[in-house]
């Protein structure tokens, strides 16, 4: 069994051409990944809530069943930040390399 590996870090994200930020954390012991976005401004938190998932497959945002236009728009938003983070390239790699080790 693969030891859970959770990764951390602020992230800021354009959306509604307005500029936000957050503590992104990235869950990768299973596949696929989700990525958790906690945000703290209150414009976000009264419309979404203070916590944002993302499900992805380290290429793609995935659909998720709780899926609406307004929470899709800013699932995107942040998925085009978060994939080029250092924390989401590291959880990447660790998951490729995870997949390429035998398990025997």
């Amino acid at each position: 069994m693969f030891q859970v590996d959770q990764m951390d870090a602020p992230i800021k994200f354009l959306f509604r051409k307005k500029w936000y930020k957050g503590e992104m954390f990235v869950e990768d012991s299973e596949f696929p990944c989700f990525v958790f976005v906690i945000v703290r401004d209150r414009e976000l938190v009264e419309e979404f809530g203070d916590e944002i998932s993302l499900k992805t497959d380290f290429e793609s945002l995935l659909p998720k069943k709780d899926d609406y236009p307004k929470i899709k728009e800013l699932r995107e938003a942040i998925f085009s930040m978060a994939k080029d983070t250092n924390i989401f390239l590291k959880a990447k790699q660790s998951w490729q390399e995870r997949c390429l080790k035998p398990t025997f």
